[in-house]
């Protein structure tokens, strides 16, 4: 009797796995990404760039490479540079196009821009970087959803989280022979999470990367945060002294809450998770995301933090906006321009909100 079960058949993978590469090909990108960065040359090769970046320049050539198998394998023996010809290229984002938007193709097409110069360093690859800027031109910016709220409100929700999480604990110690849920713990931990981000707007893998007696020190009465230029996105150390109000929450924290979740005397994390490890970078941002969902029914990311704090900064000092570069850690100005162009739109906004309420008063004052 035949089986009623069909196997469902296995998806055809439109990229080429690193082992299938042609040696050519694999023998380039390891040499290029171990490459050490030569600060006094012209072009350095990929070692630069960070392993984020370093994955998707693997992934986009990988994709390429996957194309070329599926429509003419012979090519895979030409030498990888001599591959990349405008005929080709306008074939595969093409391909491209059938499945995916136009600011996809522009990220993929930046990416081969990038491998191109990996696998022929000393080719002119000019007529390439034009097609990517013309893609990106055509992609468009993507548009930041205006942020409901500023930082002083972050700060208020994490403050208001911890508040309710002694309130709680204290509640229960009154109680007696009550166990105080770990739950409270948590909320305490997210509602840290909140107040640290709102004045500190770190990124993702840095807020993760706190670790109690390395890169958080406490000295003194204060907490330090010391995170090495190796681990941040553009290569420069963070060093920052958090202000003694926000330092005696880590000390309420570490105190009371952090011992009762599971695990936490196993790791010197300061974000421990229910797991018994410490919370990563992904887990953070769900953290922080449902609760900013729960608290406001506001749905914000992670790295909107980043906005909020120098949208807020430059909405109380327009003056001194360029001192956010510090803030962020950021090397690019127009990344802060941007911010303070948002700024700058929220006040109109305000102002034209007081004018039209003006006009209303004066019109029934008249009538």
């Amino acid at each position: 009797m035949p089986s009623r079960y069909n196997p469902r058949p296995k998806r055809k993978l439109r990229h080429l796995p690193i082992s299938d590469w042609p040696v050519g090909d694999r023998d380039l990108f390891n040499r290029a990404l171990a490459a050490k960065v030569d600060p006094f040359a012209e072009e350095s090769g990929s070692a630069h760039f960070r392993p984020a970046t370093r994955a998707s320049i693997i992934y986009a050539w990988r994709r390429w490479l996957g194309w070329l198998l599926a429509e003419d394998p012979s090519v895979l023996a030409v030498a990888p540079a001599l591959r990349i010809t405008p005929h080709r290229m306008t074939a595969f984002f093409a391909h491209l196009g059938k499945t995916n938007q136009t600011r996809s193709i522009a990220a993929m097409a930046r990416f081969l821009c990038y491998g191109a110069q990996i696998v022929g360093p000393t080719m002119d690859w000019l007529w390439l970087k034009k097609v990517c800027t013309r893609l990106e031109g055509q992609a468009g910016r993507r548009k930041n959803p205006p942020i409901p709220f500023n930082g002083r409100q972050l700060l208020d929700l994490g403050l208001k989280l911890m508040d309710g999480a002694v309130a709680e604990l204290e509640s229960t110690i009154r109680a007696k022979n009550t166990v105080p849920p770990k739950r409270i713990a948590i909320d305490h931990r997210d509602g840290l999470l909140l107040a640290i981000l709102a004045i500190f707007p770190l990124r993702r893998g840095n807020i993760a990367s706190l670790v109690i007696g390395e890169s958080l020190v406490k000295v003194g009465d204060l907490w330090q945060v010391r995170i090495s230029g190796a681990f941040v996105k553009n290569q420069e150390s963070l060093d920052a002294t958090l202000p003694a109000w926000i330092g005696k929450r880590i000390d309420e924290h570490l105190a009371y809450f952090r011992s009762m979740i599971f695990g936490s005397s196993r790791h010197n994390g300061l974000w421990a998770s229910v797991k018994g490890q410490p919370a990563g970078g992904d887990a953070l941002y769900a953290a922080f995301t449902s609760r900013i969902k729960n608290l406001t029914g506001h749905h914000i990311r992670l790295h909107d933090v980043r906005a909020i704090a120098v949208t807020t900064w430059t909405l109380e000092d327009p003056a001194g906006s360029s001192a956010a570069r510090d803030l962020l850690g950021n090397r690019d100005p127009r990344i802060i321009q941007d911010h303070y162009n948002r700024a700058q739109a929220i006040q109109a906004s305000r102002l034209m909100a007081l004018l039209k309420k003006q006009v209303r008063m004066d019109a029934k004052a008249n009538k």
